[in-house]
């Protein structure tokens, strides 16, 4: 019994062939993705808008402010006030609006349990001609229906990012800030309560645009990642936030970097930085060794090389792998990528929606169905896209296999990742001419005998694998695919007869295979020599069971060669010619 096996279709697509071996090529390809080798049903996005308010907005946030379970959105209009949507029945369909303060100048916001009483609260950087404060709303009974303005802390010129995280550990939201006019990123260290905060600096000599919390360095505590004009750089905390070590990531001129954001994009257990810039591409950088000591750099596919101005990631089609959405200014688009496979590697990239000056995005789930969905505020209002999944299923067409002697066929077979809700399924056909292969057969539910499927007479064969799925919470896989058959004698002969067949195909640009058949067990040599004589290659040196067995040979010089085979008292040579692909 022989097997011929595909593991890999990562060579390309439009080799019809006819091929021996299948190899990384295959013939056409509708709606699949190739990555890392396998074949994956493509992921289409394409986004419903949902909106939440007009207007022009600074920064939104999402949180479950009324503590009812389902996550609503929050956001900051510089020029009029601080306001909270109510996501009334979960679904993200109907909105409230609720004032938290109707005065302007707010920049940024956040949200965290500040006074540790567990409800959110919310935090807001602040700047006018008189005050550049940092502040924090007390949500006063749990329902967003009430706030109370607390002061943090001030004295930094024009106060950009706010961000929430408990830095030291001992349970409680601090809360550090940037500022547009100042080298310094500041730290609040909060009593508990929210009603004494104790002032020092992550950084004393350098400033950052946007910040964030994370653990990049695995130890156990929440460290900070920075975008700076021109770096991307993070700070580690020694384990309560009383000194930090600044390390950069990676740093060019004129990338003026605004937004980035922490996750774990390949999958393998450590955190990872995305990050967007005015001056490049979005893209990501691994984190390759887990403690953020080393970084390897990477941009995302089909992606604007300017404009991006900020970035949210998340799991956005329920494959349980991070996606990135960003927002672009001079595009005004908010666009979105699906990572396949978890990999980091391959993108698939689609636009969300047209929205101006995308200034703030994030991700939630906003209608309780278990995904990340992304939503964001700029110039043309505060909004969310919830996806609509398109197509459900996919196909990829193998090259035509050609058979070097006569088949009796054996099993088809094939290893995929399939889930409940998805599944792979099969067509075979085959033919005596490769321009003339016969009618697709039934669909094949699972691995089975081709005796019934294929003629007698049929030694070229092609498959097509059909890749389904009946919701958007998997994707399935196809991880490989093999044939088993057995020889026939050759051509007719005698079984007790010894023979090689011709070379095929001949000339070629890529390989040459031939048959032999022995009518005795033994050892057989195949040698291979150029027209000078010079051995260039031994194919096989091996004992062998009598019947038919085949030889590929693959990597040769364009050139004339004579191929030799020999078992026991007999000897044959063949010819064949190399030509340039």
């Amino acid at each position: 019994m022989q097997t011929v096996t595909q593991t890999r279709w990562d060579g390309g697509s439009g080799v019809l062939g006819p091929v021996f071996p299948w190899e990384r090529s295959y013939w056409e390809d509708t709606l699949v993705t190739i990555s890392s080798g396998d074949i994956s049903l493509t992921t289409s996005f394409d986004p419903l808008r949902h909106s939440i308010h007009g207007g022009s907005w600074e920064s939104l946030v999402a949180a479950d402010v009324d503590g009812d379970g389902d996550i609503d959105i929050c956001a900051v209009d510089l020029d009029s006030s601080v306001r909270w949507w109510e996501n009334t029945d979960g679904t993200g369909t109907t909105w409230i609006q609720h004032t938290v303060a109707s005065e302007s100048g707010h920049t940024w916001i956040d949200s965290g349990d500040i006074d540790g009483d567990g409800d959110i609260d919310l935090m807001t950087a602040y700047m006018d001609l008189e005050n550049n404060d940092y502040y924090w709303w007390e949500n006063t009974d749990g329902s967003g229906s009430a706030w109370t303005k607390h002061t943090i802390g001030g004295d930094m010129v024009e106060p950009g990012c706010i961000h929430g995280a408990d830095l030291d550990g001992d349970g409680f939201i601090d809360v550090m800030g940037t500022a547009a006019y100042e080298n310094r990123i500041v730290l609040f260290i909060n009593d508990g309560t929210g009603s004494s905060w104790t002032r020092s600096y992550i950084d004393s000599d350098n400033g950052a645009d946007m910040i964030i919390s994370a653990d990049i360095d695995g130890d156990g505590d929440l460290d900070v990642p920075a975008t700076e004009y021109e770096n991307l750089v993070w700070y580690e905390n020694n384990g309560s936030a009383t000194s930090w070590t600044r390390h950069v990531v990676s740093n060019a001129s004129g990338w003026n970097l605004e937004a980035v954001y922490a996750a774990d994009v390949n999958s393998d257990g450590d955190i990872d930085l995305v990050y967007a810039g005015l001056g490049r591409k979005v893209g990501w950088y691994e984190n390759t060794d887990g403690t953020g000591t080393s970084w390897s750099g990477r941009e995302l596919s089909n992606c604007h090389s300017t404009g991006a101005m900020s970035l949210a990631a998340g799991d956005m089609n329920g494959d349980g792998t991070t996606d990135i959405v960003a927002g672009f200014d001079w595009k005004y688009t908010v666009e979105w990528w699906s990572n396949q496979n978890g990999t980091g590697q391959v993108w698939t990239h689609c636009v969300v929606d047209d929205l101006d000056m995308p200034y703030s995005l994030c991700t939630a789930d906003l209608n309780g169905d278990g995904i990340d969905e992304p939503a964001g505020c700029g110039s043309g209002g505060l909004r969310w896209w919830s996806p609509e999944w398109e197509p459900l299923a996919g196909n990829l067409v193998s090259s035509i296999l050609k058979i070097d002697g006569e088949p009796d066929w054996g099993m088809l077979s094939w290893s995929a990742d399939i889930h409940t809700g998805n599944s792979v399924f099969f067509q075979v056909r085959g033919g005596s001419d490769s321009t003339s292969m016969g009618e697709w057969s039934d669909t094949l539910m699972l691995p089975c005998s081709l005796l019934t499927v294929l003629a007698d007479d049929d030694t070229f064969i092609q498959y097509k694998a059909i890749l389904q799925r009946v919701d958007d919470t998997t994707i399935p896989a196809l991880e490989e695919v093999s044939v088993s058959y057995i020889l026939r004698a050759i051509g007719g002969m005698p079984e007790d007869a010894y023979h090689l067949s011709d070379p095929y195909p001949n000339p070629s640009s890529y390989y040459i295979s031939m048959s032999f058949q022995i009518p005795l067990p033994g050892n057989v040599e195949v040698t291979v020599f150029d027209v000078t004589g010079r051995l260039v290659a031994t194919p096989m040196d091996m004992e062998q069971e009598a019947g038919v067995h085949g030889i590929l040979m693959e990597d040769l010089k364009p050139g004339v060669y004579l191929i030799r085979v020999e078992s026991g008292p007999w000897s044959e040579t063949g010819r064949f010619v190399v030509v340039e692909q």
